[in-house]
């Protein structure tokens, strides 16, 4: 049987002016030629596996869900929409056309289809499409994370062949971490780098960094490529337990293993599941204690499934500036039917505009109680004309007698009131 050809030229061209890139910009980054992506933009030539390997290494996107094909699946979403609104005269390949070739204007229909409940959407699980890389990646961290113990071991393993002691801060591993490189770093200025934030050199072994990145950032990025390029047997341990039918679903989830891996020796369980708990899983706060970002914080959190050492069953869903769904982790035991989506995208439409964190809480038909908690965060730029861009997280958990958060109505001080909302 032929192998399915990835047509994602949509997807690539919204990346592209995400970023703020021109076609030529772009085409360096990934080391092709404008003239190629050009025609990959316009879906006259599929995105390899090499293509979609250099699009991970240079933008920060959720490979599986990028890789994913959800031209029918739209197609299917669209069907239930105009159906309940009595539309005529579209028939199937118009609908495949309007998903695969108006992403913009698909997401405005579903959302205001949302808004005026005209239909329910159709779930991934429903759809009879064929499997694509995004959907079998996917798949394999529903079944087997979001908590890997094996990368946890090696994270530890690591931490200890850098000689970095459990209590010492995040900057303690900048000078092991640096030895033990295969590869040189260097950092160089945004008008050098432009929008690109990293960019790996395989044939002069060099890891290129934006000086726009925190200097907890470039230390995550270097661990990622450390673990890529040394630790692999940790990787494939994992990745071997699948049978794959799709090698672009293996690079995905091999990328998506580093960057947990890195994450645990930055946050160690043990100690991150403490200070989480000490300081009832304020993000902020933990974000300082730890050097990284409230993302990789709200990423962490939703790892805390260790045995004997269980945290908050976390989940996150990460929301572009145009209200799209780009990164999910967490959301197996949560089903689809749970999550309200208008009522998540409503949350980090918020968040976005008020620059702040807001918070919601509803009520399950199995009578229990999920607290949701919403941020925005703004990608470095390149100064006042050129803004990086915007994008929002909502996390949310069902609530507990035991594990309340610091974004709980009874927790929170009237001093926070005016930094968060409650809806």
């Amino acid at each position: 049987m032929s192998e399915k050809k990835l047509l994602l030229g949509p997807k690539v061209r919204r990346l592209r002016k995400d970023q703020r890139l021109t076609q030529a910009q772009m085409a360096a980054d990934l080391e092709i030629s404008p003239a190629y992506l050009n025609l990959i933009e316009h879906n006259q030539r599929p995105v390899s596996a090499q293509v979609l390997v250099k699009i991970a290494a240079a933008y920060d996107i959720d490979l599986p869900a990028f890789a994913r094909d959800d031209t029918q699946e739209m197609a299917a979403r669209f069907r239930e929409v105009f159906s309940a609104s009595r539309g005529q005269g579209l028939s199937a390949q118009d609908l495949e056309d309007m998903a695969a070739l108006s992403p913009d204007a698909r997401e405005a229909i579903l959302a205001l289809s949302e808004r005026k409940d005209a239909t329910q959407l159709v779930s991934l699980q429903q759809s009879d499409r064929p499997q694509t890389a995004g959907d079998e990646a996917q798949a394999f961290f529903d079944a087997a994370g979001p908590y890997f113990q094996d990368l946890e071991d090696q994270a530890e393993a690591l931490r200890t062949q850098m000689g970095v002691r459990v209590h010492q801060v995040a900057e303690a591993l900048d000078a092991p971490l640096e030895a033990i490189c295969p590869f040189a770093i260097q950092i160089l200025p945004a008008r050098i780098m432009g929008t690109t934030l990293r960019r790996y050199d395989m044939h002069g072994r060099r890891l290129l960094l934006n000086r726009l990145l925190p200097l907890g950032s470039r230390r995550f990025q270097i661990l990622i490529q450390l673990i890529l390029n040394q630790h692999g047997p940790a990787l494939e341990t994992q990745l071997g337990r699948h049978n794959w039918n799709l090698p672009e679903a293996q690079v995905a989830a091999r990328i998506h293993m580093a960057s947990y891996m890195a994450a645990a020796v930055l946050m160690p369980y043990a100690p991150f599941l403490e200070v989480a708990r000490d300081s009832s899983y304020d993000i902020e706060a933990l974000a300082l204690e730890f050097d990284v970002t409230r993302e990789q914080i709200v990423h962490r959190l939703t790892s805390l499934r260790g045995p004997g050492q269980e945290g908050p069953k976390f989940f996150m869903v990460r929301y572009d500036s145009a209200g799209r769904q780009t990164k999910t982790l967490g959301l197996a035991d949560f089903p689809a039917g749970l999550l309200h989506q208008a009522r998540l995208r409503e949350m980090a439409a918020e968040a976005q505009g008020k620059r702040g964190i807001c918070c919601s809480q509803f009520d399950l038909d199995t009578g229990q109680k999920v607290e949701l908690v919403a941020f925005a965060r703004q990608k470095p730029g390149l100064g006042f004309h050129e803004p990086g861009p915007i994008s929002s997280l909502v996390m949310g958990h069902v609530l507990s007698d035991d594990q309340q958060t610091i974004y709980s109505p009874s927790r929170l001080p009237r001093s926070a009131n005016a930094r968060i909302a409650w809806r």
